[in-house]
């Protein structure tokens, strides 16, 4: 457990925003924008944080479907069509059925 930069003797609840030194209850100054150590502090972050934010871009916002999971879908499509159109071209399997009896005459061949 880190003790407080004032303290010695106290736990510290947490650290400062700025400086990351460990704070007691009694040494927290606590903003709108986070727990900081002194108002220098305070003032250093703000005065970042001013300077920083106007030029971030706005978050993007995050699709329920990313283009990786669409690739893998269609990738999958495209694997199951070529299955199917083999199993239809060479054994002329049409059914599920079919497919299942060509796995099990090809695994019978094996034992």
């Amino acid at each position: 457990m880190d003790k407080c930069m004032n303290h010695p003797l106290k736990v510290a609840k947490g650290r400062c925003k700025s400086c990351h030194r460990p704070l007691c209850d009694d040494c927290k100054y606590v903003t709108s924008i986070g727990i900081y150590c002194s108002e220098e502090c305070h003032l250093k972050a703000k005065e970042f944080m001013d300077r920083v934010s106007p030029d971030l871009p706005p978050p993007r916002r995050r699709s329920f479907i990313k283009g990786k999971t669409v690739k893998g879908v269609i990738a999958l499509a495209i694997l199951l069509a070529i299955f199917y159109a083999i199993m239809y071209f060479i054994y002329q399997a049409t059914t599920v059925e079919d497919i299942i009896s060509v796995f099990r005459g090809y695994i019978s061949a094996l034992f």
